[in-house]
């Protein structure tokens, strides 16, 4: 799983200071304002049911890979 399909999970989820609790600093990037705004659409559509849990978010976007927009999917990959 890739930092950057974390950290955008994590800011949709929980927000950074949640994520900095959850994850070293090392571990955690702050989501570029383009990745979030690439994915946060689909997370909602798709996986709503999945928050506020970002690691079942992550596993929803990818498992809906083929369904996700252009540019979500970009960044998922």
């Amino acid at each position: 799983m890739s930092k950057s399909i974390i950290a955008i999970i994590l800011a949709l989820s929980c927000g950074p200071a949640a994520a900095m609790g959850e994850y070293s600093p090392g571990q955690y990037t702050e989501p570029t304002g383009e990745q979030k705004e690439a994915c946060m659409p689909d997370a909602f559509k798709f996986c709503s049911a999945a928050f506020p849990d970002h690691l079942k978010i992550v596993e929803c976007l990818v498992k809906n890979k083929a369904h996700l927009s252009p540019t979500c999917r970009a960044v998922i990959k």
